[in-house]
Formats: structure tokens, C-alpha cells, sequence
């Protein structure tokens, strides 16, 4: 039972946070190293234009789509 639930971890990891990782990334990649939220005309570097500032869930998909691709 281990095995198949470590396999099950394993498969979840490399879905979806992978996947994840991989468009966050691209995303900063695209947009010259301006994190999703911050501002395009005077940006901080920081993820929700501040430091210690949350932006996760709907915000973060939100502050993605609303920049749109590069």
C-alpha cells in the first residue's frame, strides 16, 4: 500500500505542482522579471507588489491572466 501511495504523491507532484512551477515561472520569464501582481510601470520585484503580501488561489490565476502572455 506504500507503493501505490507514494506513487500517487509522486504522479500529484509532477502534474501538478510541476506544472505549476513551470508557468509561474514562464510567466516571470515573459515579463521581465515582474512578479504576477506587482506593477508593470514601477515594479518592486515583489510578488503582490510587496514584500510579505499573499497572492494565491483566484488572486494569483487573476494577476496572471490579467497581464496576459508576453
Amino acid at each position: 500500500m506504500n507503493v501505490y501511495r507514494q506513487a500517487m504523491t509522486q504522479r500529484m507532484y509532477s502534474d501538478f505542482v510541476l506544472g505549476w512551477r513551470a508557468a509561474y515561472l514562464s510567466f516571470v520569464s515573459t515579463s521581465c522579471g515582474i512578479q504576477p501582481g506587482d506593477s508593470t510601470t514601477s515594479p518592486s520585484y515583489a510578488l503582490g507588489g510587496a514584500l510579505n503580501t499573499l497572492l494565491c488561489g483566484d488572486a494569483l490565476i487573476n494577476a496572471m491572466l490579467a497581464r496576459g502572455p508576453a
